[in-house]
């Protein structure tokens, strides 16, 4: 049945898959030995790659999606994705990741926080293997539609200069680098190097990039989060007596 095909798939993947562990040196030779003989245990048949894609049905996003969901809650949430193909290591992720912390430390958190009456409000560039994108989200948000306007506002936000003050892009990098600098286990260095392809020396040139950025350097990230121009998805999940 589907559960046997299930079962069947994942013993598949976990042989082929890479395994990160961490031990002491005098310790190393016997498990490696213990993981190559744990793996082994999985052989089977080679199979296709796992693929990550930006989208809800399974094929690239090629076309704006906008849902509105009823649901049994006493408040709403709001969020908005925007799909991309930037790499991990690229130059213009480092400016994007400063512009979302700008945008969610100035911007979002003035209009959807502060006059929007929302209890949390975010932005953030990612990238998980082939799954690349900009995301800004509203948390117990009393006014969404308020909240959408906000996020197709944010890029023009992030173009002006008189907005992007080297405060606000210090300050940033500060709320970033708490983030970058922070204790990295095993498991999530594997998991991010597996889908990202990091490395010590990718994450030292970006920190290096990140620490050289200028205002006028992150304002060329600015069209990355305009919502008018490029295909993206926005959802609201609404109390049902709103309907």
């Amino acid at each position: 049945g589907e559960y046997g095909d299930f079962c069947s798939s994942i013993k598949q993947r976990v042989g082929h898959s890479l395994i990160w562990y961490t031990c002491e040196d005098k310790d190393a030779t016997m498990v490696t030995a213990a993981m190559k003989k744990f793996k082994g245990s999985f052989d089977g048949p080679e199979c296709a790659p796992l693929q990550l894609q930006f989208s809800g049905c399974g094929k690239p996003l090629k076309e704006s999606i906008n849902l509105e969901i009823p649901l049994s809650l006493d408040t709403s949430f709001a969020a908005a994705a925007i799909p991309h193909s930037n790499t991990f290591s690229s130059e213009i992720m480092q400016k994007m990741r400063i512009g979302a912390r700008v945008l969610s430390s100035e911007f979002l958190h003035k209009r959807v926080r502060e006059e929007g009456g929302a209890y949390g409000s975010s932005c953030s560039a990612n990238t998980v293997g082939s799954a690349s994108g900009i995301s800004m989200t509203s948390y117990r948000d009393p006014t969404p539609a308020k909240t959408l306007t906000a996020f197709k506002e944010a890029s023009a936000w992030l173009m002006d200069p008189a907005n992007l003050s080297d405060a606000r892009v210090e300050q940033a990098k500060l709320n970033l680098f708490a983030v970058v600098d922070a204790p990295n286990s095993p498991d999530s260095f594997g998991g991010d190097q597996f889908l990202s392809l990091t490395s010590v020396e990718v994450l030292q040139r970006n920190r290096e990039r990140l620490l050289a950025m200028t205002a006028d350097q992150i304002r060329e990230a600015a069209p990355m989060f305009d919502l008018t121009s490029a295909p993206h998805c926005t959802v609201c999940l609404v109390p049902k007596k709103q309907q």
